[in-house]
């Protein structure tokens, strides 16, 4: 005898991407459910929102005063523009402000899910990276601070901006080539650290296998260009910051960003011991020692890392990926 037809295998092909959005956006928010309970803090909170009086107000001048001002060492006027608005409707409940970072968090679950499926073309591949991006510890602190809204806020119209870039890859409509600049100026706006979107844009190229040659590399000019402005402003709103240090030398400066990197590259694969503040190396000979072994680790994990590219461009897209975004 013939089996009858199951009728639920025509339904889940059909509804597979709804599906997975479904179960990865009940999994993240089930997750992140009990952020919702908490407070404001005391740690940049005050400066954001609860004494900045900048988001009272919706007239030309909180509106000046926001896209001219930096706070805690940032520019990110679309992040304050979504204070306002909460602080217009909501007052000072931290819990309104908790329920925005939660849905944008979910939103870029998705938009990770969306992204990866495509680069890929597997429905698994996109679902678990979007997993682990949404439901890894170290994305709680973007979530549960009110203050890291800038984070999330970002991350979001930076996702999209990739998106909106293999949608113009795919139907070489302009449109699409617009709405990703437009996206990656709203994601620079939240937050500076969007400057790494053109770098990433030639590694999808590279990824999918379009020649980058002159014409790939003039087309993505007008997003170099305007990262350029907004990493002179990143810089400039932190050069304080940066002025806190000046007890490294050059070689130390040099060696840093390796043992920042293998310092994430740590915590990526075994997220315990997690903190609020993270503190630099000692410079003297054990912090040297430190740092000249991260260089070495990380020299390592480059060499064979672009020894595989021979046989597969995943490999060297992840850990480029990983590089450039940090």
């Amino acid at each position: 005898m013939n089996a009858p037809p199951n009728d639920t295998q025509p339904f889940l092909r059909q509804y597979r991407f709804a599906l997975l959005c479904a179960c990865i956006a009940c999994l993240t928010g089930g997750a992140f459910l009990p952020s919702l309970k908490n407070g404001f803090v005391n740690r940049d909170d005050p400066a954001y929102v609860m004494n900045n009086l900048d988001i009272r107000g919706f007239s030309r001048h909180h509106l000046v005063r926001i896209f001219s001002s930096t706070y805690v060492s940032h520019y990110l006027p679309v992040t304050m523009l979504s204070y306002m608005a909460e602080y217009r409707f909501f007052r000072l409940d931290p819990a309104a402000y908790h329920r925005t970072s939660l849905f944008l968090h979910i939103v870029n679950c998705l938009l990770v899910f969306a992204l990866f499926y495509k680069l890929s073309g597997n429905y698994f591949v996109g679902a678990v990276t979007a997993l682990l991006f949404g439901l890894h510890p170290l994305r709680v602190e973007a979530v549960a601070w009110i203050a890291e809204r800038k984070e999330v806020l970002s991350a979001c119209f930076y996702f999209l901006s990739l998106l909106l870039y293999l949608l113009y890859r795919k139907k070489g409509e302009r449109k699409f080539y617009f709405l990703c600049l437009l996206s990656l100026l709203v994601s620079l706006l939240s937050k500076t650290m969007s400057v790494s979107q053109p770098f990433v844009l030639i590694l999808i190229d590279y990824l999918t296998g379009r020649k980058i040659e002159r014409k790939s590399l003039l087309e993505k000019l007008p997003f170099f260009a305007l990262s350029a402005v907004f990493a002179v402003i990143a810089v400039t709103a932190v050069r304080q910051f940066i002025s806190d240090y000046p007890h490294y030398s050059i070689v130390q400066h040099i060696l840093m960003p390796a043992w920042a990197i293998i310092f994430y590259l740590i915590k990526s694969f075994a997220p315990v011991n997690l903190s609020a503040s993270y503190y630099l190396p000692d410079v003297p000979e054990k912090g040297m020692t430190i740092m000249a072994l991260c260089a070495a680790a990380l020299a390592g994990i480059v060499a064979t890392v672009y020894y595989s590219r021979r046989f597969s461009k995943k490999a060297v897209f992840g850990l480029l990926f990983f590089l450039i975004t940090l």
